[in-house]
């Protein structure tokens, strides 16, 4: 359901309508709530904002509701939305929402007052209680606690880039709190259509809102939010495939032979690179997390960062070489390259992102030094063990680009099929240097 929505201050509702609403409960005893539209406030494209009005001891509380219609399109006898309306794709649907906002307020007040906490209970603490049970709707305050909940798991890249998407959503939003009514298919549009305007790629923009989407699929799943306000159900996010690129079997070769002039920031690239070729595309990460007990009787078995998937692989000569040669002396709970220090999440990624890119610029330092024209990065490594096993003749429908798979686990149903063995064998085959 598209809402056209975008969260503002709510300023004090006109003093003559406070007098009305308040001599329709002229002893004040109980606390009353009405949906009212503000129009003394309205927005650009001329919509005014839906509130709930609390009246409470001859005081009035304002909560927002996140929707805001044209005068035209509000009944404001019946308190209800017209189905003159056009900004959504089911008006039954709004007019249901703010029903159920309008209720759960109610419900709190109501067991206040049947608890006897209501008739002592200062207007600030009410309105204390109000806005706690609001912020469940607030979009900002439920990614936050989920950024909370990643950071104490320790997903410290995950969390990174929630915060980035609240701040660009937020900063999309004019910066202050948002609902989730906010975010709708106009919002979303808009946002797209401002990032590709300031030079961003679908790609780039691709990761936020999947982001977003996965912020949205969490709070319908523990019931903050109902599907209804679902704002993707209508919108595809839109990417574009990248051209994989891959190193020639003679290419490889040049590396491996490349004089680095004995320059040990180039030699540990260089090994790093030939490492994660010959190890069946290994990741980065998973080569600066790879710790000396990884590896027992000539075989390396490590659980990816990423998926937590369990490699078992047979090594080759040449990656046995590359691990003696780093691991020689340490103990075995220490990692096997220098890539890591330190064991406190936030700064051994922060450590991680740094050695990264110091590895892709020695990359192409050694790429220039070599001839090679493609743009060398820790990637390369995996594109090329792919496209050695296309060349062996390996299937695609069985075993896929291992960086073009929309879902990794095709992958690791053929692997599974197949059996180690068979694929220490092709692995072997495809990495003879």
């Amino acid at each position: 359901m598209a809402l056209a929505a975008v969260y503002y201050p709510i300023p004090a509702f006109p003093a003559k309508l406070e007098e009305t609403i308040l001599q329709q409960n002229p002893l004040n005893m109980k606390a009353n709530c009405y949906l009212y539209l503000h129009t003394r406030w309205p927005k650009a494209n001329g919509t005014c904002p839906i509130v709930i009005i609390i009246t409470f001891r001859r005081s009035s509380i304002q909560m927002a509701t996140g929707i805001s219609v044209l005068p035209k399109d509000w009944d404001s006898r019946a308190r209800i939305v017209l189905p003159s309306y056009r900004g959504t794709e089911s008006v039954a649907r709004v007019n249901t929402y703010l029903s159920k906002r309008r209720n759960e307020i109610s419900d709190i007040i109501l067991k206040l007052e049947e608890q006897g906490k209501l008739k002592n209970m200062p207007r600030h603490e009410l309105k204390q209680r109000l806005e706690r049970k609001d912020n469940a709707h607030s979009i900002v305050a439920f990614t936050e606690q989920v950024i909370k909940t990643m950071l104490v798991a320790n997903q410290i890249g995950t969390s990174r880039i929630y915060r980035t998407t609240l701040n660009l959503i937020r900063s999309h939003g004019g910066g202050g709190d948002l609902l989730f009514t906010d975010i709708n298919l106009a919002f979303i549009e808009s946002f797209v259509a401002a990032h590709l305007g300031a030079g961003n790629t679908h790609n780039a923009i691709s990761v936020y809102l999947r982001t977003l989407r996965a912020i949205f699929n969490k709070a319908i799943k523990l019931g903050i939010i109902e599907r209804e306000l679902y704002p993707f159900a209508n919108y595809r996010i839109r990417e574009t495939k990248t051209r994989k690129r891959s190193l020639t079997y003679e290419a490889i070769q040049k590396i491996v032979n490349a004089n680095l002039e004995n320059d040990s920031t180039l030699e540990l690239s260089r090994d790093l690179f030939m490492f994660s070729f010959m190890a069946r595309g290994m990741p980065f990460v998973d080569m600066a997390h790879l710790r000396c007990s990884d590896i027992v009787d000539g075989r390396l078995a490590y659980k990816r960062q990423k998926t937590e998937q369990h490699i078992d692989m047979r090594m080759s000569e040449r990656m046995k070489d590359i691990v003696a040669a780093y691991a020689a002396g340490k103990r075995n709970n220490e990692y096997v390259f220098p890539l890591l220090t330190t064991a406190e999440p936030i700064k051994q990624y922060e450590q991680l992102l740094k050695s990264r890119k110091k590895h892709n610029k020695a990359l192409k330092k050694i790429a220039a030094k070599v001839g090679l024209e493609v743009s060398l990065s820790s990637y390369v490594s995996r594109h090329s063990f792919a496209q050695r096993l296309k060349e062996l003749g390996i299937p695609i429908s069985e075993i896929a680009d291992l960086m073009a798979h929309d879902n990794i686990s095709t992958t690791q149903i053929y692997l599974d099929g197949l059996g180690n063995a068979k694929m220490d064998d092709i692995t072997e085959e495809a990495t003879k240097l």
